[in-house]
């Protein structure tokens, strides 16, 4: 899973577009409309990765910040891909 911001241009070197992974996650509190396959996944994207400070380092792996999609439900009926948009809640 890669995420990285926005690098501003410098002398020579060109600007670098910012990248957040758009990631499946699981979610069994949240049971999809599809088949048991994808049955408690849930979409979301990836702005941060980080870890704690080591004087509040409890869980010893890195965590992330995510922003959630909404469920996946609906479908494009000409190209079969599922209608997602970011989740208010």
């Amino acid at each position: 899973i890669r995420v990285s911001p926005k690098i501003a241009s410098r002398g020579r070197k060109a600007e670098t577009a910012a990248r957040f992974d758009t990631v499946f996650m699981m979610d069994e509190e949240r049971p999809t409309a599809l088949t048991s396959l994808m049955s408690g996944m849930q979409l979301a994207q990836v702005r941060v990765i980080f870890k704690l400070p080591e004087v509040f380092r409890t869980f010893p792996h890195p965590l992330a910040y995510i922003e959630w999609f909404t469920t996946l439900q609906c479908q494009d009926p000409v190209s079969g891909l599922f209608i997602v948009t970011c989740s208010t809640r």
